[in-house]
């Protein structure tokens, strides 16, 4: 009895040993970038202010460089996806990388040249969204509260920004002049909306594909 005890004990502890070497083996085969090495590649500049009102994903604009996605893909190979999307009848393609800090990079192109490039952070969930309010909450604070939110500012009706959730919903929050100032800005609504109603760079981005 005692012996069968014994062998048992020792059979369980290799099985948990192996569940452990594989684990760790996994772990060691995910591959994850840092932004610094694109934005060398890229010759990215460093340290590029942005206005509230543009886009708080980092988006650049790299169709000058003329860099093919074959060079592309020889320095930075282990990519997550390249995708082909179809939206509004028009095709787009994309190349997407893991980044340390949980964050993931999409590199757009058109005729197999790099045009634009973009960086996400982990999406926010409906309960964080849910805390921004009307008529208190400032731009700033939707941006604290979302990451990866997009301003328009030049709808009609006044600046807009797009925002998606970590479950694929989408959202727009429109903005009024604040009564204090002229020059700030409050949330004046809140509307679910379709990713075809998102007119920004998230609508080009597949939910799943974002971190």
């Amino acid at each position: 009895m005692y012996v069968s005890i014994v062998l048992l004990f020792l059979l369980l502890l290799v099985f948990i040993l192996n569940v452990n070497a594989f684990a760790a083996e996994d772990t060691a085969n995910m591959h994850y970038y840092k932004y610094e090495d694109f934005a060398s590649f890229l010759n990215f500049p460093e340290d590029e202010a942005t206005d509230i009102f543009s886009h708080t994903i980092n988006i650049v604009d790299c169709r000058d460089l003329n860099i093919s996605v074959h060079s592309l893909l020889e320095v930075f190979p282990m990519c997550e996806a390249d995708r082909e999307v179809s939206q509004k009848g028009e095709s787009h393609r994309y190349v997407v990388y893991d980044l340390e800090n949980e964050s993931r990079l999409f590199v757009f192109v058109d005729n197999n040249v790099l045009t634009n490039v973009c960086r996400m952070e982990p999406r926010c969930t409906v309960d964080e969204f849910s805390t921004i309010k009307r008529g208190v909450s400032s731009p700033t604070d939707v941006v604290n509260i979302d990451r990866n939110t997009v301003f328009n500012p030049f709808i009609q009706w006044g600046p807009v920004s797009y925002h998606c959730m970590n479950d694929g919903t989408f959202y727009m929050i429109k903005y009024k002049q604040s009564l204090d100032s002229s020059e700030k800005f409050t949330v004046d609504g809140i509307e679910a909306i379709s990713k075809d109603e998102c007119l920004s760079i998230l609508s080009t981005l597949l939910p799943d594909d974002m971190p």
